[in-house]
């Protein structure tokens, strides 16, 4: 092993030392930048895939399913029945690797089938902030698809997104809700 050339590829970090001698560039990484969503529109009939669901704490006052009753885009959506057994919510998330300082767009679609207590919220949560669109759906009209989108510039490469839905007990009968095409764009 020749010492000038051996000293030339350590100096140089983050350069790796081939065995030929001879110096090369750190291996191309293959890591996207955003993870795929598995499955934004629901299309593969699994609800949200590589999605962590957080258990609601009466299990039985949510049903959720993927239906081809509503869609916005395809032929199915996720289907969010509330059951009015309690005040509950039920959440899903997701880590995402972001480029700091880069502008991203944070996008939904739903359908509220009647007007009741439920909220639906799409959060964005980094060190040093949460960024939430929190969806009082009472006040968005119903029977129709509605599209709700936010955009933020994160300041850190990773970050968590976390989709729930929330509702109150009330008098009257639960509540249904579809959801579709829940994207971040760069």
């Amino acid at each position: 092993l020749n010492p000038l050339s051996a000293h030339a590829c350590i100096s140089s970090a983050p350069i790796y030392c081939q065995p030929t001698l001879a110096c090369s560039p750190p291996p191309a990484t293959t890591t996207p930048l955003i993870p795929p969503y598995d499955n934004p529109s629901f299309e593969s009939g699994t609800l949200f895939g590589s999605w962590t669901q957080n258990t609601p704490t009466t299990p039985a006052n949510f049903d959720t399913s993927i239906s081809t009753e509503q869609a916005h885009s395809g032929t199915r959506s996720l289907k969010l029945v509330y059951n009015n057994l309690a005040d509950d919510f039920i959440s899903w998330e997701h880590r995402v690797r972001f480029e700091p300082g880069a502008r991203y767009e944070f996008s939904f679609w739903y359908y509220h089938l009647v007007q009741h207590r439920g909220t639906l919220s799409l959060r964005v949560e980094y060190p040093g902030t949460s960024m939430p669109l929190v969806i009082q759906m009472a006040h968005q009209g119903v029977e129709r698809w509605l599209n709700q989108k936010f955009s933020l510039t994160p300041s850190t490469s990773f970050g968590t997104v976390i989709f729930s839905y929330a509702a109150a007990r009330g008098t009257t009968g639960g509540d249904t809700v579809w959801v579709d095409d829940v994207t971040v764009t760069k």
